[in-house]
């Protein structure tokens, strides 16, 4: 019986010693992102990281590991048509004009509070958005492209 008590112990005090050793830190934030076939993990205020160096390697123990990552390339993205709103802050009628017939896009005009408004396809160089029955306040204009490509713009009732 005392065999068996002792060999209890023992084990118990293996588990507690092996768990006082693991790794662990106070991190402010952390996170994994996963893309393609990688998967990174990575925190933000890391306190602790001990570096031991041999001839032939060096070994980096702590929290997380750095990793390099190499660029291979980037696609190119389409930039967005410039867009000019005038006459802005407005009292009525307000103008979005880009430089020339563009590709169609979808105009959405939102209230402060994100409810949808109005919405309309633009496909010449200008549109207007008629504010006049609109309260003063902020609005949001919501200019998307059929690629996904999508800009805000803020415009001011009086």
């Amino acid at each position: 019986m005392k065999i068996k008590t002792f060999v209890a112990g023992m084990v118990a005090l293996v588990f507690a010693m092996s768990a006082a050793m693991a790794q662990n830190a106070v991190v402010t934030t952390g996170g994994d992102i996963a893309a393609d076939n990688y998967l990174f993990s990575f925190t933000v205020g890391q306190i602790a990281q001990t570096t031991a160096q041999s001839a032939d390697a060096t070994v980096v123990e702590g929290v997380q590991q750095p990793l390099s990552v190499e660029v291979q390339s980037i696609d190119a993205v389409d930039a967005l048509p410039t867009v000019s709103i005038f006459p802005n802050p407005t009292d009525a009628i307000v103008t979005l004009r880009r430089e020339a017939d563009g590709e169609p896009a979808r105009v959405v005009l939102y209230d402060a509070s994100g409810r949808q408004l109005e919405s309309q396809t633009w496909t010449g160089a200008s549109l207007s958005l008629d504010l006049t029955a609109q309260p003063s306040g902020a609005y949001i204009v919501r200019v998307a492209y059929s690629d996904n490509r999508v800009k805000n713009y803020k415009i001011i009732k009086r």
